[in-house]
C-alpha cells in the first residue's frame, strides 16, 4: 500500500513538472513571436530612400515597407537620372527631401543606392535636414567608379546612362572630389564583391562588383564596411543587403545578432 502510494505521488509529480514546463515553454515561444513582430518605436523618424541612376522608385519599395513596418516614416525620392546631369538631379531630390520632412524634431535617415548614395552625401553636405540621423550606402562610387572610367564618350554610355555618368568617373571631373570626408553623422557602406561580366570589356583592380571597385565605395569618415557577395545590379535587391541596411539605421551598426 505504500509503495502504491509513493508511485502515485511520484507520478503526479513528474506530470506537474512537466506541465508546468510546458506552460513555461510556450510563453517563451509566444514572446519570441511576438517581440519578432514587435514595432521598433521610432516615433515616426524618417528614412529617406534614394534608387541608383537607371533604375526607379519602385526597385526600393521593399526598403519602404519594411523601414514602415517599424515605424519609420519611409519616403523614396524619384529621379531620372539618365536625363539629367548630377546637379540637376540634386536639386530635384534636394526640394522633394525638404518638402518631406515637415517635423525637425524628428531624426532624419538616410539609404541610397549607387548614385543615390553619392546624392545623399550631396544633400548632407550642402543642405542638411536638422536632425540628421544615420546613412547607408549600397555600392556607393564614393571615389568615382571604373565603369564609368572606360565607357564615357562612347555611344554605349550616352544613350543608356545620360550625361552624369561622366560626373561618376574617378578622375578631376568625378563629383565625388567637392564632397569632403564624413564627419557629422554615422556612415554604413555596404559593397558587393561578386563581377558576373558586367566589365566584360575591360578590367577593375582589385575586387568589384562589376562597376566599382570594393575600394572606391570606400570613404574617409565611414563607420563601417560590409562585404555583400553580389553585383552591382543585383546587390540592393539582394535579402541580406535589406537586412543590413535596416540594422544599421536602427542600430548603428552591421555586426552582433
Amino acid at each position: 500500500m505504500l509503495m502504491k502510494f509513493s508511485f502515485k505521488i511520484t507520478v503526479n509529480y513528474i506530470i506537474s513538472v512537466f506541465s508546468i514546463l510546458a506552460i513555461l515553454f510556450t510563453g517563451n515561444i509566444l514572446s519570441a513571436n511576438e517581440s519578432s513582430e514587435t514595432k521598433v518605436d521610432k516615433s515616426g523618424d524618417y528614412v529617406i530612400i534614394i534608387h541608383g541612376l537607371t533604375r526607379h522608385k519602385f526597385s526600393m519599395l521593399e526598403y519602404k515597407t519594411k523601414f514602415e513596418k517599424l515605424g519609420y516614416k519611409a519616403h523614396i525620392v524619384d529621379y531620372d537620372g539618365i536625363k539629367y546631369p548630377i546637379g540637376k538631379i540634386y536639386n530635384i531630390v534636394n526640394k522633394q527631401i525638404h518638402n518631406i520632412v515637415k517635423d525637425a524634431n524628428k531624426k532624419v535617415h538616410f539609404v541610397g543606392s549607387s548614385l543615390g548614395a553619392i546624392l545623399i552625401r550631396m544633400v548632407l553636405e550642402f543642405n542638411p535636414p536638422k536632425n540628421i540621423g544615420r546613412v547607408v550606402q549600397i555600392s556607393p562610387p564614393n571615389q568615382g567608379c571604373e565603369f564609368a572610367d572606360n565607357i564615357v564618350g562612347s555611344n554605349y554610355a550616352d544613350e543608356s546612362f545620360g550625361p552624369s555618368i561622366y560626373q561618376l568617373v574617378s578622375g578631376k571631373n568625378g563629383i565625388h572630389n567637392i564632397l569632403p570626408p564624413i564627419k557629422d553623422y554615422e556612415l554604413g557602406v555596404i559593397a558587393g564583391d561578386k563581377n558576373s561580366g558586367e566589365s566584360w570589356i575591360f578590367d577593375i583592380d582589385g575586387d568589384d562588383d562589376g562597376v566599382v571597385s570594393i575600394e572606391k565605395t570606400k570613404v574617409n569618415g565611414m563607420k563601417e564596411h560590409y562585404i555583400i557577395h553580389d553585383t552591382h545590379k543585383k546587390i540592393t535587391d539582394n535579402k541580406e543587403t535589406i537586412e543590413k541596411t535596416i540594422k544599421f539605421i536602427t542600430e548603428g551598426t552591421f555586426y552582433g545578432f
